[in-house]
């Protein structure tokens, strides 16, 4: 029974994504693979790499949408580097634009707080609370540590940008002996 165009259209309509030859891209019954579809052009790969390469600029600078942070405001989130010895834990933050004296460094229960404020280059202190916290963005990281720390001997050391914290592992207590002196009856 021929079907009239009109019906065909109303069906396609109904499923869009259904072609004249079967199910959703669909050629000669075989599930026609997404890639053929788009095409390789030198200049769309020149537009990918520089869309890579601004998105990288913008998390290095701490723009856009991955500096997103968990209030729903844009923020700062520093960049750790955490590597580890038969010793201590050895922690590097990367600070940029961040003064020594707007840092704080915590430690509770094998967790180290990294927090503080990154102001803006042109804050002055003419400026009102809220136009000073409209121009400064603060920060918070933790790490937490598997094995246990020397807690009270942790050291921090800000210089050029770059927050250095020292925690040192416990070191092992050999076992005491004992002697016992026997008694000769």
């Amino acid at each position: 029974m021929p079907t009239s165009l009109l019906h065909r259209e109303m069906t396609a309509r109904h499923r869009p994504f259904e072609g004249p030859r079967g199910g959703p891209f669909r050629e000669g019954g075989n599930i026609m693979a997404i890639g053929t579809l788009i095409r390789n052009h030198p200049a769309h790969v020149a537009a990918a790499a520089l869309r890579d390469a601004e998105r990288a600029m913008n998390r290095a600078q701490g723009v856009g949408f991955n500096s997103w942070n968990q209030r729903g405001s844009f923020g700062f989130a520093p960049r750790l580097q955490a590597d580890e010895s038969e010793t201590e834990y050895v922690i590097s933050a990367e600070l940029p634009g961040v003064e020594g004296g707007d840092i704080a460094v915590t430690i509770e229960e094998g967790v180290l707080t990294l927090s503080g404020v990154r102001k803006a280059p042109t804050w002055s202190e003419d400026q009102t609370d809220e136009e000073k916290a409209a121009h400064s963005v603060s920060f918070k990281r933790r790490v937490r540590f598997n094995g246990e720390v020397d807690e009270p001997h942790v050291q921090a050391r800000y210089a050029n940008g770059l927050l250095t914290v020292t925690v040192p592992k416990p070191t092992p207590v050999a076992p005491e002996v004992k002697t016992i002196p026997v008694e000769v009856a």
